[in-house]
């Protein structure tokens, strides 16, 4: 499809490029790809995306908001998001209720304490001496996922497969 959409025009054509270069990139073996994302992907459900490219090589590094990568750690362990419909709910009601909205989407503030508990078990585990960086963290989240969850998630699969993430 996105073949066939380069060979029209306008934003077709753009897309049809954007396939060809990524396609060029994935196949050269010199060539380093940093994948740098921005925005409520994992809120909204594309983060499968994301650990896709990780999974098949695609990606040798990412660099990405810290949000994102925050809400696809809770959804990797198995905590969800859910729709927002304005026209049903009431953001101080929801607030009322343990609810966080992001956009179009509902988060349970539980998850969030959920995650803190985590990260206070994985960052116990550091030398107070010990120099951190946002990729050291991550790779201690992801390998922390990797031996305790089952489902996908992107640190998880950036750990397992040598991806340095970056925030």
């Amino acid at each position: 499809l996105l073949t066939a959409m380069g060979r029209t025009s306008f934003g077709g054509r753009n897309l049809g490029d954007a396939l060809e270069v990524t396609s060029e990139m994935i196949q050269d073996p010199d060539c380093f790809v940093v994948g740098t994302f921005s925005g409520a992907m994992t809120v909204a459900k594309m983060g499968s995306l994301i650990c896709n490219m990780i999974d098949r090589g695609w990606i040798n590094a990412v660099v990405s908001t810290g949000a994102l990568m925050a809400h696809g750690f809770i959804e990797s362990m198995g905590m969800k998001h859910y729709r927002y419909e304005p026209e049903r709910m009431d953001d101080g009601e929801l607030f009322s209720r343990g609810f966080n909205r992001v956009y179009d989407t509902l988060e349970p503030e539980k998850n969030f304490s959920e995650a803190e508990k985590v990260i206070r078990q994985i960052m116990s585990g550091v030398d107070r001496g010990e120099t951190l960086s946002s990729e050291l963290i991550c790779r201690r989240i992801g390998k922390y996922l990797s031996e305790n969850f089952s489902g996908p998630g992107i640190l998880k699969s950036a750990y397992e497969k040598g991806v340095p993430v970056y925030i």
